[in-house]
């Protein structure tokens, strides 16, 4: 206790820590210079095929491709969307067992499959040998976001939920692997909330969610201007993955690693204006989206059938310190799927939470004469923002 200043988290963390601990947003990831708003869009992506079309109405029954379990855009947001919308029902707070049903089959790579049901895992085809079949990691090839995009691309699949930049990624030249190198974005679409399709460059009108970037949080009586200075002038000197300074804020490779400190696709570490407050950051979509889901956990049994330990958790998290004299000093687009003002209560269970005494925040900064960029971070599953 009171050796963190600062923690990177990821959009389920970052609700945890402001709803639970009153965490504040401190500066936030920028991952590409076109990214204006720190934030991806969670998408649903099919083949172009008129003798096979189905719209988002119409996935019961679909075989689906996961990035794996737990990740934002390849099972929290997909899952809490069709729920929402009323297509997946759980029973008893079982929605592996509700997804497992309502999909045909589907490959959703997990860490820990206890209590898994087989048919999450019966798309997944594991390392080029056929052994590790469903693992969450890279050895099975349909895991991560290009891997989910794979299992479509490869006929496995009729549906992958990914990011809205995966296509781009692994299309028209910018993957030069064997199962990409001839593909084209134009022969792939995007199902719309509203049942429409759309083309793939329409991803900010055609997408199940709109999550955040990576934030920063601080406690609340820390100063927020504070921490982004030092971390601004921080990228000044190590920001740029080519400088000569002998260190890289952005890039973990060096160090034998993935995402240590930031995510490595970060270029630029950015203030939070206005948003700051963890939901101002998340926006009322994405917290609406993930209330859905949390309200079926039912005490932690919601997402991964009987067994009390959640598959594959624990990813998402960068720890990072700064100096004693930091605490002296011390709206998002809506999406289709989103619930109504009126109709975004709180669960049950987190109502309960927050009615308890608070779990006790480190409280201190860490007294330091001369600031050292070179921190480390700790994650302790790198896989998926």
């Amino acid at each position: 206790a009171g050796h963190i200043d600062a923690v990177t988290l990821n959009g389920e963390n970052i609700y945890m820590a402001g709803k639970m601990h009153g965490l504040v947003p401190a500066a936030g990831e920028r991952y590409t210079s076109e990214d204006r708003s720190n934030s991806y869009f969670v998408v649903a992506v099919v083949k172009r095929d008129s003798a096979y079309a189905f719209t988002m109405d119409e996935l019961h029954g679909k075989r689906s491709c996961h990035s794996s379990f737990g990740s934002p855009a390849g099972w929290d947001i997909p899952v809490g969307a069709l729920i929402q919308r009323g297509f997946i029902r759980p029973k008893d707070c079982d929605v592996l067992t509700a997804v497992s049903q309502f999909f045909n089959a589907s490959c959703v790579p997990v860490n820990n499959p206890k209590n898994y049901p087989a048919s999450l895992c019966a798309l997944c085809v594991g390392d080029e040998q056929g052994r590790n079949k469903c693992m969450g990691n890279s050895q099975e090839r349909y895991y991560g976001y290009s891997g989910a995009f794979r299992c479509l691309v490869e006929n496995a699949g009729d549906v992958a939920f990914v990011k809205h930049t995966t296509v781009f990624d692994n299309t028209n030249g910018h993957n030069s692997e064997p199962w990409a190198a001839e593909l084209r974005s134009e022969d792939y679409e995007l199902l719309c909330p509203n049942g429409a399709r759309a083309e793939v460059s329409q991803f900010s009108a055609c997408n199940l969610a709109q999550i955040p970037s990576h934030a920063v949080m601080v406690r609340p009586d820390t100063n927020i201007f504070t921490v982004y200075g030092l971390l601004d002038k921080a990228q000044d000197l190590f920001g740029d993955d080519h400088n000569t300074n002998g260190f890289k804020m952005f890039d973990s490779s060096d160090y034998h690693g993935q995402d240590l400190l930031f995510k490595d696709a970060t270029i630029q570490v950015v203030p939070v204006g206005e948003k700051t407050t963890y939901r101002d950051w998340l926006g009322l979509d994405y917290v609406a989206s993930l209330e859905g889901t949390l309200s079926q956990q039912c005490s932690g049994t919601a997402r991964h059938g009987t067994s009390g330990d959640r598959p594959g958790r624990g990813r998402g998290t960068h720890t990072v310190t700064t100096p004693a004299r930091a605490r002296s000093q011390a709206s998002p687009t809506r999406s289709a799927s989103a619930l109504p003002a009126a109709q975004r209560g709180l669960p049950n269970s987190l109502d309960a939470a927050e009615r308890r005494p608070r779990r006790p925040i480190p409280r201190g900064l860490r007294e330091m004469q001369d600031w050292d960029p070179r921190v480390t971070g700790t994650r302790a599953d790198p896989s998926f923002a």
